[in-house]
């Protein structure tokens, strides 16, 4: 994903200082297990002599020394070792305790870029997201049934009630968070407006992000605004806008059929990236007023098979509950 540089430096200005910070409280442990245990520190110091007196002894090849001061390295090790036993602790008490284990807060690994580095780009990429503020207020806490009918039997769901469908659905949502490491299923939230679909979303979102996953929030406004400046070059390269769209664990598309774009183009645009997503193992989370006839009608066969497919679909329904809200 492409950052300005001064959003690459924001990054490392943040793993240097996780860096410092854990340095700082690795040394002030230390210092406290010195004061509790003098010993210790006089251990280490004659540790370190040691292993400086040995390098030399090698280099000298003098045998008869050398095997004098392993052995007596050994027994200070072992010494040591008996010392963080009597506090009740281990020789991992000292270290560093970085933020990251993975990478020791440096953002990269041997296999490459450090998942809690993409999290940080997704975040400072797109740090003017209302995202947050959203899933602030809207989130399973705030979820409420209480908007939904739970008297009249709706034939289009099998005779269940209103509230029993978005109990239903509130359960999946739940449950998506949950399996969210093992299972990044795509779902598709349809139904009419203002029934719940961006709420629940939201509460997704919420859920995941403070669990530490990245999540990207675009309308299909938005999704397709960006990927036309880039049929016109007008911005980034393809590649650089489709990486956007491909790095966030979860990938929020909202109000989907409300965009004003080319038909050819939001087709062609949306198989691409939700193929991409499945292929990476990347969650998906699409809203939308559209049924599904419409929505292959917009969009294509294609694009629907490979969401009917792969995606979990839930259905909405009910009353518009932000103008009922309003008529309170």
């Amino acid at each position: 994903m492409k950052l300005t540089r001064a959003q690459s430096d924001t990054i490392d200005r943040i793993y240097q200082e996780r860096r410092r910070q854990a340095r700082e409280d690795a040394r002030a442990r230390r210092e406290a297990y010195y004061q509790d245990n003098p010993r210790a520190e006089e251990l280490d110091r004659e540790i370190i002599l040691i292993s400086g007196e040995l390098i030399k002894a090698s280099l000298d090849r003098d045998e008869t020394r050398t095997a004098f001061l392993k052995a007596r390295r050994q027994a200070l090790l072992k010494e040591k070792k008996e010392t963080f036993a009597a506090a009740g602790l281990t020789e991992k008490y000292l270290e560093p305790r970085f933020v990251c284990p993975l990478c020791r807060d440096t953002g990269w690994t041997e296999e490459g870029e450090c998942s809690c580095r993409r999290r940080l780009v997704i975040e400072q990429f797109y740090s003017d997201s209302v995202l947050w503020k959203r899933a602030a207020r809207e989130n399973f806490d705030t979820f409420s049934l209480d908007w939904y009918d739970g008297e009249k039997k709706l034939k289009a769901f099998q005779g269940r009630t209103g509230r029993e469908v978005m109990e239903e659905n509130l359960r999946a949502a739940k449950d998506y968070v949950t399996n969210f490491g093992t299972r990044r299923e795509g779902v598709l939230l349809t139904g009419p407006v203002g029934t719940g679909k961006t709420f629940l979303c939201n509460c997704i979102a919420g859920a995941l992000l403070n669990g530490g996953w990245s999540v990207l929030y675009v309308s299909a406004q938005e999704l397709f605004d960006r990927i036309e400046a880039v049929t016109f070059d007008r911005e980034d390269s393809d590649e650089a806008v489709t990486e956007q769209f491909a790095e966030a664990d979860l990938l929020i598309i909202d109000d989907l059929g409300t965009e004003f774009t080319s038909r050819k183009l939001a087709a062609n645009a949306l198989f691409t990236i939700l193929n991409e997503r499945i292929i990476q193992n990347r969650g998906t989370l699409i809203s939308t007023n559209l049924d599904l006839d419409a929505l292959a009608e917009r969009y294509s066969e294609p694009v629907v098979s490979r969401v009917i497919g792969e995606f979990r679909i839930m259905r909405f329904t009910g009353q518009d509950i932000r103008l009922a809200q309003r008529l309170r």
